[in-house]
């Protein structure tokens, strides 16, 4: 078993788990190699050794950027022999979920759930079930609820465990995805809080790139910058891991830009803008207020309105940003959620967001730093668009993804 654990532990063999092993050719070679000294290996390992000699194994194989078929082949062998221990069912049902199937995968964790009722079967079972092909809306919503169930379940056997908090997470985001609603979100990093605090979650780049995007998602973009660059440094030559923090803080700077200079459009053209919206028909029942007049947070009974002077977006499209000149001297950002990028936006229409829920948008990055007023629209059937509600055809809900869609990471 030694002489296993340092082979599997060589360069060579974790380089197998890297993004750059996907488009190397010598990959199939170095696998050649692994198997002959396996072979070797395999005459000296005892009776009592083996289950965990197979399931070492495949687990190495399982960790593979594009798993080996033999991976299944070792912990098929490592199943059958372990009488106590449900690791190798574990991992053998994150073989299938990795290869995308999903129903095997649901077999496999709940076979290992009925020998031992254990934490790993039971948040993968969680992510499984979100992901079952449904024959309608109560079938989704079973499954929801399943989901559910077993992640809460897995947090009750190990509160501590911080991939149970992160898989909790993940259905509250993926909740968040199909309902609009900002408590599911908030539910979400509240869970990824509660994940942060293991160590085993907070040193892997992947738990890191995901809380960076649910942070992103939150308009919480200081942290998300933060755990974008603790995803970089963990894993410094992934091209997945890389940039995002950059890219973030740009895209930022571009709607402050957009926010302090009116759009960069002339003076004249504003006081036109803006002189049109002052003449226009009022038939709303909300007070209309200037910026300043703003709380943070949801102002009940208030509505701001302005016309476009600029879009744009963040980061991979979510949200879209219109920059809202509301007098002849400010402007406002207003995020908009769930709107397909179809949707055309022309500069000079008029925009209405009664109880506006409202923040400071405020990051920091290598020296520079950078703030504006902004407006987040969950549900963009709230606002108008001179005068009319958004077309039912452009509202679309947005989601938030993994790089990496594997049980143990997937925030699909």
């Amino acid at each position: 078993m030694e002489q296993l654990e340092k082979l599997v532990g060589s360069p060579t063999i974790k380089y197998l788990s890297s993004s750059r092993a996907s488009k190397d050719h010598k990959v199939s070679e170095v696998l050649k190699n692994f198997f002959k000294e396996i072979e070797k290996l395999e005459g000296e390992v005892s009776e009592e050794e083996k289950p965990q000699f197979y399931l070492l194994i495949g687990r190495t194989l399982n960790q593979c950027y594009n798993p080996p078929t033999e991976a299944e082949t070792y912990l098929m062998k490592a199943a059958k022999l372990s009488k106590t221990s449900v690791d190798a069912w574990n991992e053998l049902g994150e073989y299938y979920w990795n290869k995308g199937d999903v129903s095997s995968a649901k077999t496999i964790f709940a076979a290992a759930l009925e020998k031992v009722k254990n934490s790993v079967s039971l948040r993968n079972l969680s992510t499984v079930y979100r992901h079952l092909p449904v024959a309608g809306e109560e079938d989704q919503l079973n499954n929801w609820n399943q989901s559910l169930l077993y992640a809460k379940e897995a947090i009750s056997l190990d509160m501590s465990d911080g991939k149970s908090w992160s898989t909790l997470g993940n259905l509250y985001l993926h909740l968040y995805g199909y309902t609009q609603d900002i408590s599911n979100l908030n539910s979400s990093v509240n869970a990824y809080r509660q994940a942060e605090k293991d160590p085993v979650c907070s040193k892997d780049s992947d738990f890191a790139l995901n809380y960076g995007n649910i942070l992103k998602a939150a308009e919480q973009y200081q942290e998300a910058i933060e755990w974008y660059d603790v995803c970089e440094t963990l894993d410094p030559e992934s091209e997945f891991a890389i940039g995002h923090a950059d890219v973030l803080f740009r895209s930022l700077k571009a709607v402050e830009e957009h926010v302090l200079q009116m759009g960069k459009l002339k003076q004249k053209k504003i006081h036109s803008l803006i002189q049109g919206l002052k003449n226009q028909d009022s038939k709303h029942n909300f007070k209309i207020v200037p910026v300043n007049a703003l709380e943070e947070g949801i102002n009940r009974g208030k509505a701001v309105q302005g016309c476009v002077v600029a879009n744009s977006h963040i980061s991979e499209g979510v949200p879209r940003c219109l920059t809202l000149a509301v007098d002849a001297s400010q402007a406002v950002n207003v995020s908009l959620y769930n709107t397909a990028k179809e949707f055309p936006v022309k500069i000079g229409e008029r925009i209405l967001v009664p109880d506006p829920d409202f923040k400071m948008i405020e990051a920091s990055r290598k020296g520079k730093s950078l703030k504006y007023p902004s407006i987040r629209v969950e549900n963009p059937r709230k606002i108008l668009f001179n005068g009319k509600s958004i077309p039912e055809q452009f509202i679309v809900p947005c989601q938030v993804r993994a790089w990496r869609p594997n049980v143990k990471t997937d925030t699909r």
